[in-house]
Formats: C-alpha cells, sequence, structure tokens
C-alpha cells in the first residue's frame, strides 16, 4: 500500500491512528501579515499550537490535517517542528480557498491586463507550462494544475520563497456562498486535475455551491470516492438528506466545524445537533461516508479565535457520540479507517 506525505516524512496507512481531516495550525487571510493590529508573536504562537497538539494526543490522536492551503497561513518548516516537538503527524494541503478570500492577484483571472473577448472565463492566463508539463494551451486551470502537482509530488512552498521537499497530502478548494466565480472556476477545474493526477482526494469547501463544484470536479474526470464534501454542519445549509444524497454517490460528508457553538456566528450549531447528524449517517448505513474535524485555529493571524483546540474533537464530541448510541467500531472506522482510505494515494 502506498505510504502517505506527512511533514515528518511518508508513513504507512496504518501508523495514521485517529485523524481530524480539517483544522487550521495557523490561520489568516492573505495581507495578513502586513496589518498593523496583528501581532504575530512566533514564540507563543509555537507554545499555543504545541498546546492543542498535545491535549489532542493525550486523547488518542494521531494525525491533524490542516487545511490552511497555500495562502490562508501555512507555514511548513513552522509546521513540521510543530510535529516533531509533539509526535502529532501533520497532513498539509495544497489548493486555494475561495475568491477574494483566498486566490491572490497572480493567479486570479481579474489580473489579466488583455482581455480577448467578452466571456469573463476568458479573462485568464495564456503562459507556458515549465518544460511542456501538460499537453494544453497554457491556459489558467492547467497552470493552476500545475501548481498544485507540483506540491502533492515535488515539494510545498514555505514563506520567503523557500522550495522545500516536504509534499502535500491533500488538496484544497473551495467556491464562494452565491456563486462560482470566474477564478474559483479555474482553481476548482486545477485542484481536480492535480488530485487525479496525483491519485491524491480533494476537499471541497462552500456548501452552498457545492453542487455547481461537483459539476466542474466531474467534468475533470475526478471518481466521486476522492472527494470530501466539505462544511456540512454549517448551521446556515444543515440538510441530512442533501448528506444521504452525498454519501450514495460515494462521495465523503465532512462535519468540521465541532465546536463552533457560539450562536453569534451563522454557521455555528450546538454540538448536540451535529451528534445527531452522524447518529443519523450511521443508522442510514453511511458510516464509512463520514469523515470529522473541529476546523479549530492553533493561533489566528488577524481573523476570530476559535474557543476550542484541536482536542475538543476526541475529549468532548466523542463522548457525547458514545452516550448517543455510535459504537466503538463505528467511531473507529470515521476517525481511523475513512481517513486511512481518502488519504491514501491511488496509483493512475
Amino acid at each position: 500500500m502506498a505510504e502517505i506525505p506527512t511533514l515528518t516524512g511518508s508513513v504507512s496507512p496504518e501508523n495514521l491512528g485517529i485523524v481530524s481531516m480539517s483544522e487550521h495550525l495557523l490561520f489568516g487571510l492573505p495581507g495578513w501579515q502586513y496589518a498593523p493590529e496583528v501581532d504575530f508573536d512566533r514564540a507563543a504562537a509555537f507554545d499555543r499550537i504545541c498546546s492543542s497538539l498535545k491535549l489532542f494526543k493525550e486523547q488518542g490522536g494521531g494525525t491533524i490535517v490542516d487545511t490552511s492551503g497555500i495562502t490562508l497561513g501555512r507555514d511548513v518548516i513552522f509546521y513540521t517542528r510543530l510535529s516533531e516537538v509533539t509526535g502529532v503527524k501533520i497532513v498539509a494541503a495544497t489548493g486555494f480557498d475561495n475568491h477574494p478570500m483566498s486566490i491572490p492577484g497572480h493567479f486570479s483571472t481579474y489580473s489579466v491586463l488583455y482581455r480577448k473577448t467578452s466571456d469573463p472565463h476568458q479573462y485568464h492566463w495564456h503562459r507556458e507550462i515549465p518544460g511542456n508539463f501538460y499537453p494544453s494551451h497554457g491556459g489558467t486551470k492547467d497552470y493552476l494544475m500545475f501548481l498544485f502537482f507540483n506540491e502533492l509530488t515535488e515539494g510545498m512552498v514555505a514563506p520567503s520563497m523557500i522550495k522545500t521537499k516536504k509534499r502535500a497530502g491533500i488538496v484544497k478548494t473551495a467556491g464562494s456562498w452565491d456563486q462560482i466565480m470566474p477564478a474559483e472556476d479555474f482553481s476548482i477545474r486545477g485542484a481536480a486535475m492535480a488530485a487525479k493526477r496525483a491519485g491524491a482526494a480533494l476537499m471541497v469547501g462552500g456548501i452552498n455551491q457545492v453542487e455547481r463544484q461537483l459539476e466542474i470536479i466531474k467534468e475533470e474526470g475526478l471518481e466521486p470516492d476522492r472527494i470530501i464534501i466539505c462544511d456540512c454542519d454549517d448551521g446556515r445549509a444543515i440538510d441530512l438528506e442533501r448528506d444521504k444524497a452525498f454519501a450514495q454517490r460515494g462521495l465523503y460528508v465532512s462535519y468540521n466545524h465541532i465546536g463552533w457553538e457560539d450562536t453569534s456566528g451563522p454557521s455555528a450549531i450546538p454540538d448536540e445537533q451535529r451528534v445527531a447528524l452522524v447518529k443519523d449517517m450511521i443508522d442510514a448505513g453511511f458510516t464509512g461516508n463520514v469523515v470529522l474535524s473541529c476546523g479549530a485555529i492553533g493561533y489566528a493571524l488577524g481573523v476570530p479565535e476559535s474557543r476550542h483546540s484541536f482536542g475538543h474533537l476526541l475529549q468532548s464530541f466523542v463522548p457525547k457520540l458514545r452516550e448517543a448510541g455510535v459504537k466503538d467500531s463505528e467511531i473507529n472506522t470515521i476517525l481511523v479507517e475513512n481517513p486511512k482510505r481518502i488519504l491514501t494515494r491511488r496509483e493512475n
């Protein structure tokens, strides 16, 4: 079986242990480092994230998947040292989130000066991909595919333009709430193409426009069982029948905001409601299609902090699942077996 790339080396799927599938060690919007109100104390950040990771490990956790992607705070070298100190394996993601939150101007369709047609989908880069890497016209989706694929197979870029040999383990993409913008269309296509070519899985955020995203991903040929639908526990879009339909199609359903219960945020819901969603999915026969995480922020870079840590999943939520009648074997499937299948590369 293929080994899984983590920041401290490739590991056997059997050695991942319990996996939290979507967390944020660092998280900030592009440009946070220029904001005068953001006080980034690197040592304090390291200590805070260490404490959260150690709690996760003390509760039985083995692996964290950081899904901040390329531009939302990811620091590969910083993360590697955190993994070395705590013993928690870290799988990092490549890819962009939605636009304009995550896709920087260099890669945005709107950064192009020359418009050939009135079609907004034509406002994109036409450039050669290094080494004629992939047969194409050099358009944006292929250019982004090359970027993401390179991080999956060669190594990720760290801050200060440092190219590392540490490979990403998964791809993250997303769309806006009200529509899929042209920049997102290209980013989603590039992410799907890279995931397919590398045999990796693709996490899809932006639940309100997910059906359009799935249409785009299908056009690029990525198999349903390589796709994780994130944000299914977003309080603005709870829909159990939708989640069952996703699972019926072979997709994975991710409840990845566990612990976000503060009612001041529109996406927050009580964890008890999330327990009910998980239990209903299990009762419907879809244990093998559910993954869980907290979406906690280890250290916030100018954005609201989470009130809970990575350990909340095992310390608080799993006991609630047991109280609701979920069996240990079912919990093991969700936290160990499903992530193992997702993170294992597929030979292409």
